[in-house]
């Protein structure tokens, strides 16, 4: 057997591989990845300070199972490591593993990694240790986890938007139908009346007609609108007028329908007067809309009340009815374009599930906002904020006869899915 012979080192050998170890040791402790040397009894010989950074408490750490103690490492699936799961005894077999993907869940914090190991061989071709080499791939991940996390919240969104539209359409349709249906019957027992001379018979259907030629007009007007708005090409035209004096005129206007269906409508405000800038046509609008949907859906003897105030910088108008209530889970549903409540308030008022989508886009042109509050079984108040500005024209107001003649025609239209008795 040839013995190796050893023979003893100069003092320059020594100070060299003494200035080798300084150099390889500041080389390792300052690479981006984590450097783990690994005994077969799995004691750890080295730990640069990027490994330190993945370990929970790397003071604590001497062999690798202590690392256990605190952290459950895992596949990115999820399947659970336990140390006999890791890929050592292959590497003291000679393997090599590359890219091996690690979870590690700490108290703190999850941390992502690649795991690439190698066998670290002595003077005589054994191995004695391995070396772990690790890459903090977290913000891939996390990033990756992101984008598909927002693909599957895009995608049904959009899915959910496919199927709104679809039954959008479907409501839609029975809307442009129904007026359709009635007009047409209405206009062929015309003729049969006509036909036998008897005109007053006849006449009486022009009622049913006009009603339902005023309801295609609004669901036109309205979808046009929306779109318009949405399209920013809806023109304000604003000057100033008697925030007061509308509200109070289009609510007594409007009185007539609420007594009609058996409804109490209240009008309260402790402001005499007030000018401020604003669209007039859009404000009648809202209001009416707001109006006609406390109508439909407040029982008979019941109350609406409609009260106007300010506060700070805004003038706020709240529509506070006795009715149905709107569920908590819808309320913010209503206010979108295609967003109906329940279908089966169609049995107690007619709607397309357009008109708040409508007065949201209105007020928003406005520059104010609109809150809703309501119970089921309670009733709902829909409150608008509008802003305090004023332009530097003089004060605006139409003439009680120009403005009782314009909210006829609107409120036709606007109360055309109102059937009283």
């Amino acid at each position: 057997m040839i013995k190796k012979l050893f023979f003893p080192r100069t003092k320059d050998e020594t100070v060299q591989i003494d200035e080798g170890n300084h150099q390889l040791n500041a080389i390792l402790q300052s690479v981006s990845n984590g450097l783990i040397i690994l005994k077969k009894d799995k004691s750890i010989t080295f730990l640069n300070e990027e490994a330190k950074n993945l370990f929970y408490n790397p003071h604590e750490v001497k062999y690798l199972e202590d690392s256990f103690e605190h952290t459950i490492y895992s596949s990115i699936s999820g399947t659970i490591f336990t140390i006999e799961d890791l890929p050592f005894e292959k590497i003291f077999q000679g393997f090599s593993i590359k890219n091996f993907q690690i979870k590690a869940l700490r108290p703190d914090k999850a941390i992502y990694f690649l795991l690439c190991c190698h066998p670290i061989y002595d003077s005589y071709g054994n191995i004695n240790s391995i070396l772990l080499n690790l890459f903090d791939n977290t913000d891939k991940v996390e990033i990756k986890q992101h984008l598909a996390d927002k693909a599957a919240k895009e995608k049904s969104t959009l899915l959910a938007s496919i199927k709104m539209k679809d039954e959008f359409l479907s409501v839609i349709s029975h809307e442009f139908k129904t007026p359709l249906t009635v007009i047409n019957s209405a206009l062929q027992m015309m003729e049969i009346y006509k036909e036998k001379n008897q005109f007053e018979k006849a006449l009486k259907y022009t009622e049913n007609i006009k009603r339902n030629v005023f309801r295609q007009l609004r669901l036109v007007n309205n979808l046009l609108d929306i779109t318009k708005a949405n399209a920013k090409c809806l023109k304000v035209n604003k000057a100033n007028y008697d925030i007061v004096f509308l509200t109070r005129s289009i609510t007594q206007f409007v009185l007539i329908y609420a007594n009609q269906k058996g409804v109490n409508l209240v009008f309260d405000t402790k402001i005499e007067s007030y000018f401020m800038e604003m669209d007039e046509e859009k404000f009648e609008r809202i209001l009416l809309n707001l109006l006609s949907n406390a109508i439909k859906f407040t029982p008979q003897d019941k109350n609406i009340f409609v009260k106007l105030y300010k506060e700070s910088n805004h003038i706020y108008i709240a529509v506070k009815d006795e009715g149905i209530g709107i569920p908590r889970d819808k309320q913010n549903f209503i206010f979108q374009r295609f967003g109906q409540v329940d279908s089966s308030l169609s049995r107690c008022a007619e709607g397309t599930g357009i008109g708040l989508s409508l007065v949201k886009l209105l007020i928003k042109q406005l520059g104010g906002k609109i809150t809703l509050v309501s119970q089921e079984t309670k009733g709902s108040t829909f409150t608008i904020s509008l802003p305090l500005s004023k332009t530097v024209e003089l004060p605006e107001n139409s003439s009680t006869e120009e403005l009782s003649h314009r909210l006829v025609q609107i409120m036709k239209i606007e109360f055309s899915d109102i059937y009283l008795p």
